[in-house]
């Protein structure tokens, strides 16, 4: 529980499971490196 709210990406999917789609901001982007 505690890595799954600790990962950016995967604790939007708790968020929206738990307490609704309106709590979550727009995802801009997700990158494997920042190069």
């Amino acid at each position: 529980m505690k890595t799954q709210l600790a990962d950016k990406l995967l604790v939007r999917d708790w968020v929206a499971s738990n307490i609704g789609d309106e709590y979550i901001i727009p995802l801009l982007g997700a990158w494997d490196s920042f190069d």
